[in-house]
């Protein structure tokens, strides 16, 4: 089993987090589904888990994510892993995996087309049809593509390893 860590807009972290967004599309890397030769997906396979990063910033209080504003545990943050950073925040893409707190084991991994989304996929996105589905993705990545090939991730939410 290996670790990665992914991305997550606050909207969808919290629908992870609350168990009604199971499944995610990621343009990185993807083959086209009838490539031959097969590529790994970077996210790992069936059984690998992912964390989910998060801002953090700094201030008198302590440290705390930036999304809710809940203190990080002082003994993940404390001691030799204490801030090491110049600036009062610290941007999702840097979070150490030991500061994650939401993780995600995934349940299946296949490549597709992102036109070929079905409702069902979509309700597994965290939202109601393909057309609001359609919507998110253009607010997320600027364009809607139907032909553009995706990575297709499936997960379920997880404890945290000890």
């Amino acid at each position: 089993m290996k670790e990665r860590g992914i991305l997550m807009t606050t909207e969808n972290y919290g629908k992870c987090e609350a168990g009604t967004k199971t499944q995610t599309r990621r343009i990185k890397f993807a083959p086209k589904p009838w490539d031959i030769i097969i590529e790994a997906c970077p996210y790992g396979t069936v059984g690998d888990r992912l964390y989910v990063k998060e801002g953090l910033r700094r201030d008198a209080d302590g440290i705390m994510y930036r999304r809710d504003g809940r203190p990080i545990v002082n003994s993940v943050m404390g001691g030799r892993h204490g801030w090491r950073w110049k600036k009062d925040t610290l941007s999702p893409l840097f979070m150490p995996k030991f500061a994650a707190r939401l993780w995600l084991e995934l349940t299946g991994v296949r490549s597709e087309f992102l036109g070929s989304i079905t409702e069902e996929d979509a309700q597994a996105e965290g939202v109601k049809s393909v057309s609001e589905f359609i919507e998110l993705w253009k607010s997320i990545n600027k364009t809607w593509e139907p032909e553009l090939c995706v990575w297709v991730l499936s997960f379920r939410k997880v404890e945290a390893l000890a």
